[in-house]
């Protein structure tokens, strides 16, 4: 999903590209369709759209009128075969390609007919960002790619899967790597400023609690907030059901994440279901779309329950997640469950939100 000007386009699996006028967001219109189905990923006024049916490959379309959307071209559908990610920089285009465990580049100079560049093979490759000319690789845990050469792409730093999950989002700021993990691992927070030697801050956050398994699919930057959707599976007798989150980190310290607030949500939360634009959060299911008002809401630690009050009910829940040893309550970010959790804890009620 993208947001353009008073639009939002939202990627629809098995149906056509959906554009919505959303100046009223409380009634969404539709206003028109393109022919395609998959992701969505914007560069200035050019959408290019992933394939989910057969033919697969990148369809292109000039949205400079959202209402009236225009197809370029369609990029070729054997390299293109099964694209989950698309980054813009530099007047290149990085993509994943799944099917074939690669990452492409390709020069836009000309968006009517983008030019390949190179195919660089990873394992299991996932997600991307591009920060300047650094590509960061999300799947079998995380890659960084020096691509100042974008000819010659080269693997130059990395962290295990064993530590920071597969990464299915990544947002990057101020050499900080934020991440969204599908496999259990939650939301990790990485010191990139050496790229060859990635550092773990924080690790195992999960929006809420840990869960049977939890499914952190993406994270979106604001300032000192991070926007994210989380599922978790649970289990009745041998059905499978999964509780589905939107939530509201506070970012101001990458070594220390903690959750502001938390509403359960009715939809399925992929990779890329939230965008964010004045002070609202469009949140994407399956199919279909969620406007939530998140501009009134505080920056408070304590605040557990995320009703923006403290009171008996946030002391209850550290108190829960401290018996569990629910990562919630390990407010000193040292994996123990002590004395010193509580006292910051305490700390931070006693500061009150702002």
């Amino acid at each position: 999903m993208v947001s353009i000007g008073d639009y939002v386009i939202l990627g629809v699996e098995h149906e056509d590209l959906r554009v919505y006028d959303m100046s009223d967001p409380a009634s969404p219109v539709l206003v028109s369709t393109m022919d395609a189905s998959g992701r969505v990923y914007l560069d200035g006024t050019t959408l290019y759209a992933t394939l989910v049916n057969a033919p697969s490959g990148v369809r292109v379309f000039d949205v400079s009128d959202p209402a009236n959307p225009v197809f370029i071209t369609e990029m070729d559908p054997v390299v293109t075969s099964f694209i989950l990610s698309i980054e813009f920089a530099n007047g290149l285009a990085y993509m994943i390609d799944y099917g074939d465990r690669n990452l492409l580049i390709y020069d836009l100079s000309d968006p009517t007919s983008p030019q390949f560049v190179s195919a660089t093979a990873l394992k299991f490759p996932r997600h991307l960002a591009v920060d300047g000319t650094d590509v960061y690789v999300g799947g079998f845990g995380l890659d960084i790619i020096d691509a100042s050469d974008p000819t010659s792409p080269q693997v130059v730093g990395s962290l295990p899967i064993g530590t920071v999950g597969t990464p299915v989002s990544i947002q990057i700021r101020d050499d900080i790597a934020y991440m969204a993990d599908d496999g259990g691992s939650g939301f990790t927070t990485v010191d990139v400023s050496d790229i060859t030697n990635p550092v773990v801050l924080d690790t195992q956050f999960y929006l809420s609690g840990a869960g049977t398994f939890n499914i952190a699919t993406t994270i979106v930057l604001d300032g000192d907030i991070a926007y994210a959707s989380e599922m978790y599976e649970t289990f009745s007798g041998k059905d499978v059901y999964y509780e589905k989150f939107f939530g509201i980190i506070d970012v101001s310290d990458p070594s220390h994440l903690a959750r502001v607030e938390l509403t359960q949500v009715d939809a399925w939360l992929g990779t890329g279901a939230i965008c964010v634009r004045d002070g609202l959060a469009f949140v994407a299911g399956r199919n279909d779309l969620m406007v939530i008002d998140v501009t009134d809401h505080c920056v408070c630690a304590g605040d557990l329950t995320g009703d923006g009050e403290l009171d008996f009910f946030d002391v209850s829940a550290f108190l829960d997640a401290f018996a569990n040893q629910d990562s919630v309550a390990d407010f000193t970010d040292d994996g123990e469950y002590d004395f010193f959790d509580v006292s910051a804890f305490l700390d931070h009620f006693a500061a009150g939100c702002p």
